[in-house]
Formats: C-alpha cells, structure tokens, sequence
C-alpha cells in the first residue's frame, strides 16, 4: 500500500511555499525536484561534463557533476541567491554516489570557507551547505573550523586564471585553533570550481597541518580552454 501524501511533509510545505524548479523556477507538483525540460537538460550536461579535465592543483581527484552551463548554471545561481536548498541537496547524493571514483576512503569533509557577514547576508555559505547534505548522505563528518576567509574588496570573478592563483595566496588561510587534520582524508566542497586556485590553496593548507589525500568536489566545474 502506498503512503498517502498527506504524512509527506512535502505536501503541506507546497501548500505555503509552493514547489519551484530549482534551475528554472517553474511552478512544479509537491514531490517533483525538477521541472521535465531541466532535467533533460542537466542529463545532458553530465554527460559532457568533460571527464578529461586534470584535478586542481595539490588534490588527489576531482569529482564534479556538470559543465557550468544552463541549466545547472541556474540552480547554482538559486543556492548563490539564498533561494532555495533543493539543488544543493539533490547535487549532493549525486556526489555521493560517485565517491567511489576516489583512490581513497574520505574522513572528512570541510568547504571553502565565506566571510560570516556575507554567509549571513544570503542566508548560508553555498559551499558549506553542500558539504552538510554531502555528509548527511555520505555518512561522513563535517569540520568548518580549518579554513578561513579574509576580507578584500576585489572579486574573483573579474581576474583571469594568473591573477586568480595570485590572489587566492593572501584570501584563504588557516583558523589559528583548528582541528587536528594528520593522517585524515579530507574532501574540499565547492558549488563551481573556475580555474581550480581556490581548491588548490585550501587542498596546500590542508596538506601543510598534515592531511594525507585531499579531493575537491563540487557540483559544476567550468569548461577548461
């Protein structure tokens, strides 16, 4: 006997919250995650994803779902605006179900980290939002008290692929009282990985205190030229 959708939290939640497509924002039934055309649409992109593409720099893999394109360039754009968490948690078992691409056995999971004023001010940090579902369904522990962020007013995504790696050496560093990482398997998660220099400063932090394998995961990656 199939359960009735009126013990689905789902179904009372749409009635005060109506259920969207995350990439797209159509109106959608409760217990629908993407609208059709989405769907096919994000089927498509992970399989041109461009497996071929070199992990970041001081990683020992890479795992990542979809080109950075339409439509997954939507949904990433709803975790960005604070709109919605359904991308993030679907993206999230699907990472986990491909885990077993790794070398290794994952002890960690940790995120690039984001100024706590601009965390607040979308609601959450994406980053550490997908690790969180990543780890609920990966059956694996979180830890956001490595890595910190610092404050600049220049944005990254006005800088080519040098600049970047230049400028990531002085954003991103280690919180002065910090969980013991030696000897641990950590996974760094990210919502898009661009030129690969923040995953790889944060993969050099981590290896500095002692980490044995690093792997970024993330749920779009950009096309690499």
């Amino acid at each position: 006997m199939k359960s009735s959708r009126f013990l689905n939290k789902n179904y009372w939640i749409d009635i005060i919250i109506p259920n969207c497509c995350p990439c797209c924002g159509k109106l959608l039934r409760w217990d629908q995650m993407f609208c059709e055309k989405c769907r096919e649409g994000l089927d498509s992109l992970a399989k041109r994803r461009g497996k071929e593409y070199p992990p970041p720099a001081n990683t020992d893999g890479c795992i990542w779902l979809y080109r950075y394109d339409e439509p997954a360039k939507g949904g990433i754009m709803t975790l960005k605006n604070g709109v919605g968490k359904k991308f993030a948690i679907y993206s999230a078992q699907s990472i986990a179900d491909k885990l077993g691409e790794l070398d290794f056995s994952p002890d960690l999971i940790t995120a690039v980290p984001m100024l706590k004023i601009k965390a607040w001010a979308r609601g959450w940090n994406q980053a550490e939002l997908i690790a969180r579902k990543l780890g609920k369904a990966a059956g694996i522990k979180c830890d956001f008290s490595i890595l910190k962020q610092h404050f600049s007013r220049q944005h990254q995504h006005s800088l080519n692929a040098k600049e970047r790696a230049e400028f990531v050496g002085d954003l991103y560093s280690l919180r002065r009282k910090h969980t013991d990482v030696k000897g641990k398997n950590i996974l760094i998660c990210d919502d898009v990985i661009t030129t690969g220099s923040t995953i790889s400063k944060c993969a050099e932090l981590l290896r500095s205190i002692g980490a044995d394998h690093v792997a970024a995961v993330s749920i779009c990656r950009t096309e690499i030229k």
